[in-house]
């Protein structure tokens, strides 16, 4: 499972000092970031998974915005994806300890060579 919320604090925009505007934007873009992060198309569940049906991982994307200026989603989904794209997990073994090269270890979202450079 993927967990996302979003913080949009009054130090982002002068529009967010009232705390009623700012929970309603957060709660829209928190909403729609666990959409989109929970797409088979992002991300595999099968990822997740340390053993079938019995433990997985859940992974918690916390965004905070530092400068409201417009379009807010794409930079929470780019923040959220270039998050992910920095993360590997561990393998573990039967016992629950971390494996150095298991077979589920790895690195959750690969980005393709073409789209790199657009990224970044």
């Amino acid at each position: 499972a993927r967990v996302a919320s979003v913080e949009l604090p009054p130090l982002c925009s002068a529009g967010f000092r009232d705390r009623h505007a700012a929970a309603g934007a957060s709660t829209f873009l928190a909403s729609a970031l666990n959409d989109v992060l929970n797409s088979p198309h992002v991300l595999e569940s099968a990822q997740l998974h340390v053993r079938e049906g019995e433990l997985f991982w859940t992974l918690h994307v916390h965004v905070v915005c530092l400068n409201y200026d417009g379009n807010a989603f794409d930079l929470c989904l780019l923040a959220a994806l270039a998050a992910l794209e920095d993360t590997s997990l561990p393998a573990l073994g039967e016992d629950g300890a971390a494996v150095a090269d298991g077979p589920s270890a790895g690195r959750l979202v690969e980005v393709p060579a073409g789209a790199a450079g657009a990224v970044a």
